[in-house]
C-alpha cells in the first residue's frame, strides 16, 4: 500500500482553486484561515492568562514576608568587635 505524501503549495500563486472548485490561500480556504487564527489567538490568550495567573501568585509569596533574607547572611551586617 502505497501512501500519497503532502505537497506544499506553490508560493508563485498563492491563491489557487482546488479540485473541488473551493478558492485556496496558500492551500488553506478563507474559512480554514479563520478558524486556524481563531485557534491560535484562543491559545496564546490562554497561555497569556496561565502565566498572569503565575505571576500574581509569585507576587503574594513574595511579598508575604517581612523581608527577604538570604539564608546563611546577616542584614544588616555588623562586624564583630576583636
Amino acid at each position: 500500500m502505497k501512501c500519497k505524501m503532502p505537497t506544499l503549495p506553490k508560493l508563485s500563486n498563492p491563491i489557487q482553486r482546488r479540485p473541488d472548485g473551493k478558492l485556496t490561500i496558500v492551500g488553506l480556504t478563507p474559512m480554514e484561515w479563520f478558524t486556524t487564527t481563531l485557534a491560535l489567538v484562543l491559545l496564546y490568550i490562554l497561555l497569556a492568562g496561565f502565566f498572569a495567573v503565575l505571576l500574581i501568585i509569585a507576587d503574594r509569596i513574595r511579598h508575604a514576608g517581612d523581608s527577604y533574607e538570604r539564608p546563611g547572611r546577616v542584614f544588616p551586617f555588623v562586624p564583630a568587635d576583636d
